[in-house]
C-alpha cells in the first residue's frame, strides 16, 4: 500500500498528540495523594489575608491645579510637534498605499504568461 504525504503527516500528528497526552496526564496520576490539610472556611482565610494587607499609598490621587498655571503638556496630542509628525507620517503612508494600490491593478506583461 502506498502512503501519501498527508497520511504520513496524520500519523505523525496522532503520535505527537498521544505523547503529549501521556506527558500531561502521567505525572498527576503517578503522584501520591497528599495528606488532607486542616480546612478553614474560605471567609476566615480571606479575612486573615485582608487583615494582613497594608493600605496602598495614594499615588494616583489627583491634586488640585493652581489657578492660572498652564502645563505645556496639557495640550492635545495632535497639537504637539510629535503629534504633527505622527499625522504627517500617517497621511504619507495612506497616500503611498492608495498610489500603489492602483498601480498593482495594471495588467502583467510577462513573456511566461
Amino acid at each position: 500500500m502506498r502512503r501519501t504525504l498527508t497520511s504520513s503527516v496524520r500519523l505523525v500528528a496522532a503520535l505527537v498528540a498521544c505523547a503529549l497526552m501521556l506527558a500531561w496526564t502521567a505525572p498527576p496520576l503517578a503522584a501520591e495523594p497528599q495528606a488532607s490539610s486542616p480546612t478553614r472556611p474560605i471567609a476566615a482565610s480571606v479575612a486573615a489575608q485582608v487583615a494582613a494587607l497594608k493600605p496602598a499609598p495614594r499615588l494616583l490621587q489627583t491634586q488640585p491645579a493652581a489657578a492660572g498655571a498652564t502645563n505645556p503638556d496639557s495640550r492635545p496630542f495632535l497639537r504637539t510637534p510629535l503629534g504633527v509628525v505622527a499625522v504627517l507620517a500617517t497621511a504619507a503612508g495612506l497616500a503611498y498605499a492608495v498610489k500603489t494600490a492602483f498601480k498593482d491593478n495594471d495588467p502583467v506583461h510577462s513573456p511566461v504568461r
